[in-house]
């Protein structure tokens, strides 16, 4: 198991109780192919965190900006198994131990720049993290049906709830 995966649950029982979860649903026949890229993206999910908390870190570190420890967080529906919509996607939270130094915070904070600044460093850092994630998933020939909540909360203090999958950290 690599670092980013350290205290992360395994990702066969992971990928296993995300897909066991998806079967469960009535789904009807419209919605099946989304059910299958889902379960696509289940079976890679723990590799695709993973990656995704190392990209993370280089999108930020030419801003010298350093989150601390990185989680990554699936929350919502998907995690809670409610029924699939043409919508529905898969929302992931990004959590840090230095909420200070990430484009979830409004930078100003970080002592780095000033407020115009900031904002526009924000912006291309949350678009940046987003583009890439996509590469990410394209290189493990899945969809990209992630929604970014939030791009460096605090780290939950339970995040052993129902409402919260730890998927990597690192």
């Amino acid at each position: 198991m690599s670092e980013t995966h350290e205290g992360v649950e395994s990702t066969s029982s992971v990928s296993h109780r995300l897909i066991s979860k998806s079967r469960q649903l009535d789904v009807p026949p419209e919605l099946e192919g989304l059910r299958e890229e889902f379960e696509a993206i289940y079976s890679k999910l723990s590799e695709i965190a993973g990656d995704f908390v190392v990209e993370y870190k280089n999108v930020l570190r030419p801003f010298d900006l350093d989150p601390g420890e990185v989680r990554i967080y699936m929350v919502g529906g998907r995690v809670r198994g409610t029924p699939l919509k043409m919508d529905s996607d898969i929302d992931l939270i990004i959590a840090v131990s230095n909420v200070r130094q990430t484009p979830g915070s409004s930078l100003v904070d970080a002592g780095k720049w000033g407020p115009m600044e900031a904002m526009e460093y924000k912006i291309i850092l949350m678009q940046r993290v987003r583009e890439k994630l996509a590469k990410i998933c394209a290189s493990y020939h899945v969809q990209d049906q992630f929604h970014i909540l939030n791009y460096g909360s605090e780290i939950p203090k339970d995040d052993e709830s129902e409402n919260f999958l730890l998927l990597a950290k690192g």
